[in-house]
């Protein structure tokens, strides 16, 4: 095994799906997993001290730990180099197989001297594998609580803006292709899927969509998630109305607005509103705590 049990930080990538087969992805890191399992069946390595679990789906987990290295950024460049990234074709495996890639950090801070901090290591192993980050903190508060503490930072910030292809015949392999992007999430109509927060759905898909979310820094400015978003994605592109009719779907952005303490409201300008018409897009405005009835359009003049 890759990890000790007193490892204070510990990084894990977990790739699930009911194409996965251990032996596949051993075979293709060269290196078997530290834990893995078939759905329903106990999980192989794992070290729980209530004995292994159950696993609700299939999957494979490749985890590092060194106790000598305490930082976020320590550990995924410790698991690089244990799988060998970047490797060009691991984000289209992951697509072509409808499978899901994660990155699972562990952080234990109960003395508040480990802070789950993460800079350029981390995010280009999240933007060179198209994976979800799972951060789970164990600190004094959430074991008072009897629970961990799980923050997926990109849930987590205030304002955040996403591409959502939708429509009955989506081709989720053909968009990530286009986009040359893995995309966050994606389902295909009458198809059990991954949901966006990395776990299985409970129904089948009423329609095929395929979504694209922008992991830039965090901003408050809804234009900025936005713009940044576009140029994620490559636009302007001539053909993307087009290709759109063709298949017989329709784009939404989302922007979600996290403007509970009233500091954060759901304004925005020309550069969002000329996006919008330039791919024929729906701007839904996802507002937390309670949607706005009037949203504020900034006129430049």
């Amino acid at each position: 095994m890759s990890y000790l049990k007193n490892a204070r930080t510990k990084a894990s990538l977990i790739i699930f799906g009911d194409r996965v087969f251990p032996d596949a992805w051993a075979l293709y890191f060269e290196r078997s997993p530290d834990e893995w399992a078939f759905r329903d069946e106990p999980v192989v390595g794992d070290r729980h001290f209530l004995g292994p679990r159950t696993a609700h789906e299939n999957f494979v987990a490749y985890i590092a730990a060194d106790p000598r290295l305490v930082t976020i950024d320590e550990q995924v460049a410790r698991l690089c180099t244990m799988l060998r990234f970047p490797r060009h074709d691991f984000k289209t495996r992951i697509i072509a197989e409808k499978m899901s890639a994660h990155l699972k950090i562990d952080v234990n801070n109960r003395r508040c001297k480990n802070l789950p901090v993460y800079g350029a290591i981390t995010e280009r192993f999240l933007a060179e594998t198209g994976a979800s980050l799972d951060l789970q903190i164990i600190d004094e508060e959430s074991l008072a609580l009897g629970e961990v503490a799980s923050q997926p930072p990109h849930d987590y910030r205030r304002t955040r803006a996403s591409l959502t292809i939708r429509g009955d015949h989506v081709d989720a392999e053909a968009w990530a292709m286009y986009f040359g992007l893995a995309p966050v999430s994606f389902a295909y109509k009458g198809e059990y899927h991954i949901t966006p927060s990395g776990r299985p759905s409970f129904l089948p898909s009423k329609t095929g969509r395929v979504h694209f979310e922008c992991r830039g820094p965090d901003m408050l400015s809804i234009d900025a998630h936005v713009s940044a978003l576009r140029f994620l994605l490559g636009f302007p592109r001539s053909d993307f109305v087009t290709r759109l009719a063709d298949e017989g779907s329709r784009a939404e952005i989302w922007v979600f607005v996290e403007n509970d303490d009233g500091t954060n409201p759901p304004v925005y300008g020309p550069s969002t509103q000329d996006f919008v018409a330039e791919i024929n897009a729906e701007l839904i405005l996802d507002v937390y705590p309670d949607a706005f009835d009037n949203i504020t359009f900034i006129d430049d003049d």
